[in-house]
């Protein structure tokens, strides 16, 4: 059972996430830049659906009744018994989270001695929880059953040390070696007698217990779900490299659908879809227009990065969709001070942006990037208003909101842990957490060595791909599967080159506009960051700032509009169609369809460094 702490921070958290969605839908009293009417509405429910329908295509395992087999006690075993005792054939077992060994052994019949089989640590390199795995047994004497138990010993990896040791299986199979077919009766239960018959598969053969996208967890998922999970079985979580709220919202998914992929990929794909609207409202806001609105959430639509990742349990989705609003909101701020709207309406923006700021931040601390270009509008506010002093009030309530309040929700959001440890000083606590991650970030992770690393210059021209998932399921007709994570090139080329194209537009004094300077601000703000960070980085880190860039678009198609050329309003089209065209056939290896290899091969792997 979860305890209430848990519960009251995953409530609270939802209830701050509708608070801020119902700020930026309601409409205010003062005359925003750009109303949305009912055209509006029709086409983001339209492209929302759509975009829904494909999103759900092999998404991931249907949420299931079966009952799994969990312990932290080494006294406690699973059973698996066998009517008819045999001498070789493969076991596979499905995992749950492992926060300890699993040691396997057999009973040898007849002397019924158990000897080890196996002994599977949750420290080695090829991950083996949220997945299948399996073992092939060969014995010279005939085995009668198989125990599934917890290892008592004291040696464990050092980050899994101070966390309860537990193991989960959720489903079982068994062949025979020759005829590839379940034995005729098994039984399963555990040590107290409890059946367990109904995770045993009957109907699948061991081609379908292959670990795909559909039916494992893939990447980060083997860290992010893990401990999703673990804060639900108050375990203790391993994972900290990264503030947990993120990993809290994937607990709920798992909380409402089980530990399956359906349920920690299910809310993050929410976010990806609430994301098609919000660049929607924000580049309308930007600019004004429908058209140039509506072009910036198509080109979130399509893009690869955008679709794959938001259909990941990984943090990126939250603190993208967090950090977005906090953008927008800010927008709307300078809007208010540039526009005189009055202290009321200026703080109630305010009071958003840091709610946002604090759930972006409890999520991941580039969240913390958004924090110079708050502070430049800020200033940039207070000078176009004429510099004049601030009533002492009026100043406490915007340290409330974008100091306080911030904090408050960064803090609140390690309180699940702080009770799982059994913490005993939370300021000392959060010292030790905020000490842990800074050194994973500077040190440890200086010492990864990965083939899909790269560089921040490299990312907007899509040079280094990273491979998601890849399994051949058949080397004779080569059928495979393959995800790939990498932008949609038409978009991420096309977006980054608009956003050059507006910088060098500052140089005449008719395009300087608040929108420009704006936009321009907020990609600068998330993007220059990873210039000067030393560690391993990586194509995705770019996701964060992919909405900014593509908003930036939209403002030069705004501007391409007013010319009211039909040669351009032409290819702009021609553009939005081809990067539309680009997204249907990448599909397969976007969603994990299978797929003959040698297409891949031979036209969707455009450059040598693109291995997915």
């Amino acid at each position: 059972m979860l305890s209430w702490q848990i519960v009251l921070i995953i409530v609270t958290m939802i209830g701050i996430v509708l608070l801020g969605c119902y700020y930026l839908l309601v409409s205010n009293k003062y005359k925003l830049s750009a109303q949305l009417d009912r055209y509006d509405y029709l086409f983001l429910i339209a492209i929302s659906l759509v975009y829904l329908i494909f999103s759900l295509v092999n998404f991931g395992e249907k949420p299931s009744n079966k009952i799994m087999w969990s312990s932290t006690n080494s006294t406690d075993s699973l059973i698996i018994k066998l009517t008819q005792a045999q001498k070789s054939g493969d076991l596979y077992f499905k995992a749950g989270v492992f926060t300890g060994a699993l040691l396997i052994q057999a009973q040898i019949s007849p002397s019924e001695s158990l000897v080890t089989v196996a002994r599977i640590d949750p420290g080695i390199k090829d991950e083996p929880q949220l997945k299948w795995n399996s073992f092939h047994f060969d014995s010279p004497q005939a085995i009668s059953a198989f125990y599934f138990t917890v290892e008592s010993s004291n040696i464990t990896p050092y980050e899994y040390q101070n966390t309860q040791r537990g193991i989960e299986i959720q489903r079982l199979a068994l062949y025979s070696p020759v005829s590839q077919q379940m034995p005729s009766s098994v039984k399963i239960g555990d040590s107290s007698g409890k059946d367990y018959s109904s995770i045993l598969e009957k109907q699948l053969s061991p081609l379908q217990l292959t670990n795909v996208w559909f039916n494992s967890a893939v990447f980060d998922e083997y860290y992010y779900a893990a401990a999703a999970e673990e804060y639900l079985k108050q375990w203790g979580t391993v994972t900290q490299a990264h503030p947990p709220l993120a990993m809290l919202i994937i607990a709920l998914g798992i909380l409402l659908f089980g530990l399956n992929s359906f349920g920690w990929r299910i809310l993050a794909n929410c976010s990806g879809i609430l994301m098609i609207p919000l660049v929607y409202i924000f580049a309308k806001r930007l600019t004004g227009n429908r058209y140039a609105a509506m072009i910036a959430a198509i080109l979130l639509s399509v893009d690869f990065m955008h679709f794959v990742i938001s259909r990941m349990a990984s943090i990126e989705p939250f603190v993208t969709l967090f950090l977005l609003c906090e953008y927008l909101f800010l927008f709307e701020y300078l809007q208010t001070r540039l526009n005189n709207y009055g202290n009321k309406a200026a703080l109630k923006n305010i009071f958003v942006i840091g709610l946002f700021s604090g759930l972006a931040i409890a999520c991941k601390w580039s969240g913390v990037f958004a924090l110079p270009a708050i502070i430049l509008v800020l200033i940039w506010a207070y000078l176009a208003n004429g510099a004049k002093p601030i009533r002492l009030s009026i100043a406490l309530q915007y340290i409330l909101f974008l100091v306080v309040l911030p904090l408050s929700i960064y803090c609140l959001s390690f309180v699940p842990l702080y009770t799982i440890k059994h913490a005993t000083n939370f300021a000392s606590f959060m010292l030790e957490t905020q000490k842990n991650m800074y050194q994973f970030h500077t040190q440890e992770a200086l010492d990864f060595h990965n083939i899909y690393a790269s560089k921040w210059w490299t990312w907007p021209l899509v040079l280094q791909p990273m491979s998601m998932a890849f399994v051949m399921l058949d080397p004779v007709s080569k059928l495979s599967q393959s995800v790939g994570l990498l932008g949609n090139p038409l978009v991420w080329w096309g977006t980054s080159a608009a956003v050059i194209a507006l910088t060098i537009l500052l140089v005449s004094p008719r395009f300087r506009k608040p929108e420009l300077y704006f936009i321009l601000l907020a990609i600068a703000a998330q993007y220059i960051p990873y210039v000067f960070i030393n560690r391993l980085s990586y194509i995705y880190y770019f996701y964060s700032v992919l909405p900014l860039i593509i908003i930036g678009f939209a403002y030069l198609v705004m501007l391409l509009l007013k010319l009211k050329s039909k040669i351009i309003n032409w290819l702009v089209f021609i553009y939005i169609v081809f990067c539309i065209w680009l997204f249907v056939v990448f599909f397969p290896v976007l969603s994990g369809l299978n797929i003959n290899r040698d297409v891949v091969y031979h036209f969707l792997l455009w450059f040598k460094t693109w291995q997915f």
